[in-house]
């Protein structure tokens, strides 16, 4: 878990959630694959470039409290492969899903995404490549592109739409969302990031932006 993870749980168990701390994906890959859902997330899938006929679905979340589950999105998770899941209907679904602003921060920062995820295993692995095919070479967004970024962005959407699936809601929160804070704005990223402990009303303010994405 990194810093600006380990600030965001600091904040949750100060304003009283419970069981903080991690656990698997939720077998959902069933759910979501034979359910209702099925065609829309196959779409998905191979809009994204997918080669498999059924998809994997590893990993784990971010933060797990008693009522609900953070996911907290740095710069690797902001691309034109998120905003091509991000076109999915199923978010019509999702009211509280901060649609818009995520589809701004996958425009406005891809190149960040580039800077700091076109080399090694950021880029491809075998798992990924079973997943979408080869890759182009780092860096390449062309063709093949990325195939880690793609499953990474498929991921993402699976998290999302899980929700329909389970009735647990799944809080998305990004570095680039805007904190109003004394009077002034900040990125949430830098908040979590500061070397400064968290105080009260600042942790009351963030809790209140998860809290409005309920």
């Amino acid at each position: 878990m990194g810093k600006k993870e380990k600030e965001l749980v600091s904040i949750l168990t100060k304003n009283g959630a419970c069981k903080i701390g991690n656990m698997p994906i939720p077998a959902l890959a069933d759910r979501l694959l034979y359910g209702s859902l099925k065609e829309e997330v196959l779409d998905v899938y191979r809009k994204l470039g997918g080669i498999e006929g059924e998809y994997a679905f590893r990993g784990k979340w971010d933060i797990v409290t008693e009522k609900y589950i953070v996911e907290l999105d740095e710069q690797l998770h902001f691309n034109d492969y998120r905003l091509t899941t991000l076109e999915s209907p199923l978010y019509d679904a999702i009211k509280k899903f901060p649609l818009e602003a995520y589809r701004e921060y996958c425009r406005r920062y891809k190149e960040n995404c580039l800077r700091a995820g076109s080399n090694g295993g950021k880029w491809t692995n075998a798992s990924c490549e079973k997943m979408f095919g080869p890759a182009q070479q780092n860096g390449d967004l062309t063709g093949y592109g990325s195939p880690r970024w793609k499953q990474r962005a498929f991921y993402d959407y699976l998290k999302d739409i899980s929700y329909l699936a389970t009735n647990i809601p799944v809080v998305r929160l990004s570095i680039y969302d805007s904190i109003d804070y004394r009077g002034r704005k900040y990125a949430l990223g830098d908040l979590l990031e500061s070397n400064h402990t968290i105080s009260d009303d600042l942790a009351v303010v963030i809790q209140e932006l998860i809290d409005m994405r309920l």
